[in-house]
């Protein structure tokens, strides 16, 4: 047992005091003494930390499981939005489709309706109406030296008139085809059957009808409507008879057909006032053997450019 161990610690005198308080103030004193660092215990383990590695996986785990629903829903929310714009763009086209559908009936039962009240006012006008022009014997045509196929022809034609005219006149038929026109039984083109003035009244019955003749019907989608003069000719006579008949109207024909018909410049002059009346309707317009002369070349020019 040390001596010194338990001996009391003597009290520091005031003079002692005063000293250390000069040996502070001056700094000195603070720097000579070693400064003990604080001894650690060995034993001291570090905080725990509140959750463990494998709780902070599941954690971990479960906010990705989180998110990747999110991103699964947000993708679904999107592709129903895709499908309801593809819906409303085919209900928009639907839409756009049914009303053209609904303007094209419409125009159609406008269209038949129109020419429906026509055809019932062609009808009572000419409800009583009879051919009037008288018929001409084949022996007339045998005495103007007329062969058996050039007679047979000639009554073809004769037939043709009041055929024509009642076709105008009361639109028979799904179609409607004025066709004049002569066969000699010829293997080519045919001959053109030369005029004759018994024919006039014949020819008044036929410019007649085309007067009142104001629209072909149009019961069916495929309706045609044609005026065709084939090898029959037609003196400036009867291009008046016609022309007073047709004037500049559109009479709708989609087919307008001249061939060997010799009527010259004034069959011209019709033929452009046609063309010109009808160039709304016209799909085809053909002039054929029938002679043109240069003095001629004006009409010629004219119906090109009706043409275009």
């Amino acid at each position: 047992m040390s001596i010194l161990q338990g001996a009391p610690t003597p009290s520091p005198t005031p003079d002692t005091e005063k000293k250390h308080k000069i040996m502070k103030e001056d700094g000195r004193f603070a720097s000579a003494i070693p400064k003990t660092a604080p001894q650690e215990n060995s034993q001291t383990s570090p905080t725990p930390s509140p959750f463990s590695l494998h709780e902070m996986i599941i954690a971990m785990q479960k906010q990705i499981d989180s998110m990747s629903q999110r991103l699964s829903l947000l993708s679904t929310l999107q592709e129903k939005c895709h499908n309801l714009e593809l819906k409303c763009q085919q209900l928009e086209e639907a839409l756009v489709k049914t009303n053209e559908e609904f303007y094209e009936e419409h125009q159609k039962l406008y269209d038949k309706t129109r020419d429906t009240f026509l055809r019932h006012q062609c009808l009572i006008h000419c409800s009583k109406w009879e051919f009037s022009a008288p018929e001409i014997d084949s022996s007339y045509w045998e005495a103007r030296g007329m062969s058996h196929d050039e007679i047979l022809g000639a009554e073809s034609l004769l037939e043709n008139f009041p055929q024509m005219a009642q076709e105008m006149r009361r639109g028979v038929g799904e179609d409607v085809e004025i066709f004049l026109h002569f066969d000699d039984g010829s293997p080519a083109f045919g001959e053109m059957f030369p005029h004759d003035d018994t024919l006039i009244p014949h020819w008044e019955e036929f410019a007649d009808a085309l007067e009142k003749y104001k629209v072909p019907p149009r019961w069916f989608e495929d309706g045609y409507s044609s005026l065709k003069i084939i090898n029959v000719e037609m003196p400036e006579e009867v291009i008046n008879l016609l022309d007073a008949a047709t004037g500049w109207r559109n009479l709708g024909f989609e087919t307008l057909h001249f061939g060997n018909n010799n009527f010259g410049r004034r069959g011209l002059e019709w033929a452009l006032k046609l063309l010109q009346g009808n160039n709304s309707a016209l799909d085809e317009f053909i002039l054929s053997r029938n002679s043109i002369t240069d003095e001629d070349m004006d009409f010629v020019e004219q119906l090109c450019d009706a043409v275009k």
